[in-house]
């Protein structure tokens, strides 16, 4: 838009801004009227009356009738063009982009699921059957798709009605459209999308996210000042960059207990009821364990441990609350690795709670379990904490549950390896 406001031209911006303005008219007042018709109707005639394709108005001009040829698939393989092979790509990125996020607009107001996988397939196959016959890469049209909606389009029918009647005006009725000024089909298409600008969303991005209402501000402006094809570029860049950013600087933080029953774990700075463990840091990681945030996540843990001893609190264990570790790649696995190489130097206890299934996989093929030794997986936070003041005590370090947590992932039913423990427990104290 920007790049061509120099050269708007008045009559061409008059039948827009009329069609817009019927189109509107009908909407409100004549809801069941067909809109779009009237204006194409109605400015065809204007067109061809007055000669305006003579006064800057361009039309459609001759569609040339029949099907399109079927593609020779042969000359595909003979002579391979590579030089496009990088607009195809890209083409082929905003067109799937572009599908899903129509196939999400409109499933989400019809309240139906989106499965991406399929209509991935289903815009491959139909760019194969598209290719075979000469035609142009297809996408989930926004506008297109914001048209048939606005007519009242509720199933996949409509698309097998388009079809058919876009096949019967290719062979009978490609004369009529000649003088369609291009005016008016801008017109149609202008009220169409407006119409899905979710003002509101950008409201609540705005009060709650407002980097995101940056990313969607800036993605705009681009697509408005340089066009489609790079503003979704920026914004596509954008938000990778952003989502890097966020992954690697996690967020890490220390817990709390709250007395209960049983006993839970919070945030310190959120929960005032909560009470530091002294001597004891218990800090949980709400990120992935991997390369781009690994360095990060120690130095973090070092940094901790390190505000504690200053403030007169020696740290004699630290308790990892894995729970929001959804996996671990091998330079996490060393990063763990040089946590607890530090904290054996200094004769101070490591533990590892709520380890998930992935991330206790990846942790025992590498040898890191054996290496922290069994006794130092716990099933939850209470549990680990239990195991390091048994430890320190100059028990076992089995902690109240005394489960080991290496046959509760090996298990054919880890739901009964709790309960028996604690049945054998029970037993134990019935006897005493």
């Amino acid at each position: 838009i920007y790049a061509h406001i120099g050269s708007t031209q008045a009559i061409p911006l008059l039948l827009t801004v009329g069609g817009v303005a019927v189109l509107a008219s009908c909407k409100r007042w004549l809801p069941k009227a067909p809109g779009a018709l009237i204006v194409l109707v109605i400015t065809t005639t204007l067109t061809w009356m007055a000669d305006l394709t003579h006064h800057g108005v361009a039309v459609v001009g001759n569609v040339p009738s029949g099907l399109p040829p079927v593609y020779n698939v042969g000359r595909l393989f003979s002579q391979p063009r590579w030089e496009v092979v990088s607009i195809a790509g890209l083409i082929a990125l905003l067109s799937f982009l572009e599908a899903i996020a129509v196939s999400e607009r409109f499933g989400r107001e019809k309240g139906r699921d989106v499965e991406h996988n399929l209509e991935l397939v289903g815009i491959g196959l139909a760019n194969i059957g598209s290719g075979l016959m000469s035609g142009m890469p297809l996408s989930g049209a926004l506008s297109r798709s914001a048209v048939q909606a606005g007519a009242g389009a509720t199933t996949s029918l409509t698309n097998i009605f388009s079809g058919l009647v876009t096949v019967a005006t290719l062979l009978l009725l490609t004369p009529v459209f000649a003088n369609v000024p291009r005016a008016a089909l801008a017109a149609i298409v202008l009220t169409a999308v407006v119409g899905l600008f979710d003002i509101e969303q950008a409201v609540k991005l705005w009060r709650f996210r407002k980097l995101d209402f940056g990313v969607l501000l800036l993605t705009f402006s681009a697509v408005l000042v340089l066009g489609i094809e790079r503003g979704v570029v920026i914004g596509i860049t954008t938000s990778l960059g952003i989502f890097v950013l966020r992954t690697a600087r996690p967020n890490i933080v220390v817990l709390g207990k709250l007395v209960a029953d049983p006993p839970i774990y919070h945030e310190l700075d959120r929960y005032h009821e909560v009470k530091e463990l002294p001597g004891i840091l218990v800090v949980r990681i709400d990120a992935a364990f991997y390369f781009a945030n690994a360095s990060y996540l120690v130095r973090e843990l070092r940094r901790l441990e390190r505000e504690r001893e200053e403030s007169g609190d020696r740290v004699w264990a630290i308790v990892i609350d894995a729970s929001g570790i959804n996996h671990i790649d091998s330079v996490g696995e060393h990063g763990l690795r040089q946590l607890l190489s530090r904290f054996s130097e200094r004769e101070a206890l490591f533990y590892i709670a709520h380890l998930k299934g992935e991330v206790y996989d990846v942790l025992e093929a590498s040898g890191f379990l054996d290496e922290i030794g069994r006794e130092h997986l716990a099933l939850n936070t209470e549990d680990a904490v239990q195991r390091a003041l048994d430890k320190r005590k100059g028990g076992a370090g089995r902690g109240d549950l005394g489960v080991d947590v290496h046959a509760v992932h090996r298990g054919r039913d880890s739901q009964t390896s709790v309960p028996a423990v604690a049945e054998n427990d029970d037993e134990d104290k019935s006897a005493s």
